[in-house]
């Protein structure tokens, strides 16, 4: 054991490399049949956000376990769903616990709880402009959202607040909303639908939706739309346009390493504007000792509008006239 408790400090330093050549050490060549080996191996690559490589070691591990220890396999496999979000897996594990393994597993019974407790959520934002005007004020954001304890299997409803303030020349113009919505989780599948109304500036009801798959511990993919709400500009919102759009997006996960993506983002305006975006990020972990780690992060956005050939139209009918 101690063996395995140097591993994972080495994880722990920051130094995984080490931790991943001293259990594959004994997993592959020394131990190979020692399912508490290859119950290490698990815990590692879990630790690495390597999900899939993590629940093939511990089938291989389970195979080697008596029957009294398949306990040790369910209680791991709990930790692994957790750790994914896959609560519908984790509740259907934790339901066939004994009363003696509740008490034996305590720990995964208090994250199991933690992860279906209520929240509370709040973010603000500030952008400041660093091209002419330089002088103009900053814009900001506050989003605060009250979620209910999930449900088994992972489903919770939640109401939020939202307002945005965007200075324009002399005054600010400030947008508030509120709705509601819910979480599903069908995992690999994630539903987030939201509905609600503007408060202030921004009067009329909107809509958002969200769906997450994932496809595996490296690919996970989205897709998102929503009907006006806080994606419409204040200013925007202040001469009485609204937006409706979708797009989609990928990401890609490397270990715990790096992680990156990119997505598009279409928007129609109901004055015949329309808005292309795309994106790309990068974030990387580029070093890690004890509690502390350095991450870097990269992101570069392309914002294009063109005009409708409707509203070309008539703008070229007002100029003749």
């Amino acid at each position: 054991m101690r063996y395995f408790g140097l591993a994972r400090l080495a994880l722990w330093r920051g130094n995984a490399s080490l931790a991943q050549q001293m259990i594959d050490k004994r997993a592959l060549e020394q131990t190979p049949g020692d399912p508490w080996v290859l119950m290490q191996k698990a815990e590692l690559e879990r630790s690495r956000n390597n999900f899939d490589d993590a629940e093939y070691w511990l089938n291989r591990a389970a195979v080697f376990f008596t029957e009294a220890d398949q306990k040790e396999i369910r209680y791991a496999k709990t930790e692994l769903a957790l750790a994914k979000n896959d609560l519908p897996t984790a509740s259907r594990l934790v339901s066939g616990f004994t009363e003696n393994e509740r008490m034996e597993a305590k720990s995964v019974i208090d994250n199991y709880e933690l992860a279906h407790s209520g929240r509370i959520v709040g973010a603000v934002g500030i952008q400041h402009r660093t091209s002419a005007p330089t002088k103009q004020g900053n814009e900001s954001s506050q989003n605060y959202a009250i979620y209910s304890p999930k449900t088994a299997d992972g489903h919770d409803v939640y109401v939020r607040y939202g307002e945005t303030r965007s200075p324009v020349s002399e005054e600010t113009l400030t947008a508030r909303f509120v709705g509601a919505g819910t979480e599903l989780n069908f995992y690999p599948f994630n539903l987030n639908l939201e509905a609600g109304k503007g408060i202030h500036l921004n009067k009329r009801g909107y809509a958002l939706a969200n769906l997450d798959y994932e496809l595996n511990q490296h690919w996970d993919f989205s897709l998102s739309g929503h009907y006006n709400g806080v994606n419409v500009p204040a200013r925007a919102a202040a001469q009485d346009v609204y937006t409706r759009g979708g797009g989609f997006s990928a990401a890609y996960t490397y270990s715990d390493v790096l992680r990156a993506g990119a997505g598009a983002y279409l928007t129609r305006f109901t004055d015949g504007n329309l808005r292309r975006d795309l994106n790309f990020w990068l974030n990387t972990q580029t070093f890690k000792h004890d509690r502390w780690t350095l991450t870097n992060s990269f992101r570069i956005d392309h914002t294009k509008t063109n005009l409708s050939i409707r509203l070309i139209t008539i703008i070229r009918q007002k100029r003749l006239a």
